[in-house]
């Protein structure tokens, strides 16, 4: 509510004991003012800046210096969560302190602001509530829904995890028979080059000038009596004797 300056506090506020002239202070509406005037009238503190109260209901009131609702701009000096009700005028020189000269405010002015009042929540109705139950059973329906996904997605990922587990074991597999025929064939290639280390080392020679030889070209005619002159000298170094007769 905008600070109109319509509402005054009661009269019976100006006659109770050591309580100043209230006329300068102004509010939104005179509701206002009566409201707060009760609560001026229990504290039984005269009004200036920088006081707090606190009605009915535990309604809070306080007294802020620097907020004068006549100057611009004069919302944005107001604390969030709190609210202008009304504005004590400051208060001018008079009488012989003004004749002689004296100017400005005798007393500074100040704003009255109220802490605002959260709203209850609204009491749902009968439709309302049907409404609410069907948000709640779509909502459930979704979430749901998004429990199935989820458990799809991870299955599928199970899936993949086993065939990525699948494939490396068969690679694993293929690596370790591959290993296993280089091994054989280092084994191999090793034995035979021992073996050929161990053998002789042939070489085969071209055939000789080796003369052709048929029948009984290869031995040697002797010339008649050659025969007997050999045998004869053969004898005649053995201490035979005279043989009687030789059958030659």
């Amino acid at each position: 509510m905008a600070y109109t300056g319509t509402g005054i506090l009661p009269g019976s506020i100006y006659s109770s004991p050591g309580l100043a002239d209230y006329s300068g202070t102004r509010f939104n509406d005179q509701a206002t003012a009566d409201a707060f005037g009760k609560v001026l009238q229990s504290s039984g503190q005269g009004l200036q800046a920088g006081q707090f109260f606190t009605g009915e209901g535990g309604t809070q009131y306080k007294t802020v210096a620097g907020i004068d609702p006549n100057q611009p701009g004069w919302g944005q000096r107001v604390e969030p969560g709190w609210e202008l009700i009304g504005y004590q005028q400051p208060e001018r020189y008079t009488g012989k302190a003004y004749e002689y000269g004296a100017r400005g405010d005798k007393t500074p002015g100040f704003a009255i602001l109220q802490k605002k009042m959260e709203a209850p929540p609204p009491v749902p109705d009968a439709s309302s509530v049907e409404t609410n139950d069907e948000v709640i059973d779509s909502n459930a329906a979704a979430a749901d829904k998004n429990v199935a996904e989820a458990e799809t997605t991870l299955s599928m990922a199970d899936q993949l995890k086993i065939m990525f587990d699948d494939y490396e074991k068969r690679l694993d597999a293929r690596d370790e028979q591959q290993r296993e025929l280089l091994k054989q064939s280092q084994q191999t290639f090793a034995s035979n080059l021992s073996r050929s280390q161990m053998t002789p080392n042939l070489q085969i020679m071209p055939a000789g000038q080796t003369p052709d030889i048929a029948g009984t070209q290869g031995f040697k005619i002797r010339k008649p009596g050659s025969s007997s002159s050999v045998t004869g000298t053969i004898l005649s170094g053995l201490n035979l004797g005279q043989p009687s007769m030789m059958n030659v």
